[in-house]
């Protein structure tokens, strides 16, 4: 039987303790409806009487779903809209703001790279590489931490800029050999200075 708790902007169903739900828990949509005085319930009857958010200035704000409307919705913009924003968003280095961004209004409450920002081709993430010169797959990849790297047009120096070389088998062994044999070797300097304060607490026992 239903035993959702609803949030703040829905309300419980009126056939709610009788409700079986179809799975092993149940959902939202089957045991609650829509709060009527709030922005999220009176979101239809706001676009239906022409006082919902003027997509020119205002956008729905999700984070306002459950606050509560006059039963006229005289009030829906004031509490359940908030202004367009601009974009305000910071690239990421791997992206360059668009030609336009000063006067793109964004679709949300908050702006997203992707209304904001385009792909950088002069960056390694998204370089088209000239046939040839482009990470040697058998030693080298293409570093993610080099994707904000700037690679010339004729990617000339792409190697450089966007690849780094492969690890391997061998040098890790070699890593592991290196660290094994330098804990053995303090191992032994250790049992070793054990050994001298040992005689020397002897010799001054005599």
């Amino acid at each position: 039987m239903c035993d959702f708790k609803c949030p703040a902007s829905h309300k419980d169903k009126a056939d709610y303790k009788t409700i079986k739900c179809a799975g092993a828990t149940c959902e939202a949509f089957e045991c609650c409806d829509p709060a009527p005085n709030t922005c999220t319930g009176a979101m239809t009857k706001a676009a239906v009487d022409g006082k919902s958010c003027d997509p020119k200035t205002h956008v729905w704000d999700g984070s306002k779903g459950a606050t509560a409307v006059k039963e006229d919705l005289s009030d829906y913009v004031t509490q359940c809209c908030t202004a367009v924003k601009m974009c305000d968003v910071t690239c990421p280095n791997t992206h360059k703001d668009k030609t336009d961004k000063a006067t793109i209004k964004c679709a949300g409450a908050t702006c997203t790279a992707t209304e904001c920002c385009d792909a950088d081709t002069t960056k390694c993430a998204f370089h088209v590489v000239t046939s040839g010169k482009g990470c040697d797959a058998t030693k080298e990849y293409a570093d993610p931490s080099k994707a904000g790297n700037v690679a010339k047009a004729d990617s000339s120096d792409y190697k450089t800029q966007c690849c780094s070389t492969k690890a391997t088998c061998a040098a890790f062994k070699e890593a592991v050999t290196s660290q094994v044999s330098g804990a053995a070797k303090a191992s032994q300097m250790s049992a070793a200075s054990l050994l001298l304060v040992a005689a020397g607490a002897l010799a001054l026992a005599k």
